[in-house]
């Protein structure tokens, strides 16, 4: 998949539910992260245009908030590079 040929990171398989975390943290948008790096990550969500370019990224069970930004979208998946 071209996708994977750009990633300077292996990215592992995973199935986390997370949250996109969206104005001043009022709003928030339900998603699966599908494969997860230190670099990025896949994520599905329902509505993939609802999704600003960036954002703050909740993994609940982790409890960890990440800054995102949107590299690509295709259907239900977004591909997401964190911002360090």
């Amino acid at each position: 998949m071209e996708d994977q040929e750009k990633r300077s990171e292996h990215r592992a398989r995973a199935l986390k539910s997370a949250k996109i975390v969206l104005n001043d943290r009022h709003s928030t948008i339900d998603c699966v992260v599908r494969d997860l790096s230190k670099g990025g990550a896949k994520l599905k969500v329902t509505n993939p245009v609802a999704v600003p370019e960036s954002f703050e990224l909740l993994l609940e069970s982790d409890n960890v908030m990440l800054q995102a930004e949107v590299i690509w979208r295709k259907g239900d998946q977004i591909g997401v590079q964190f911002i360090r």
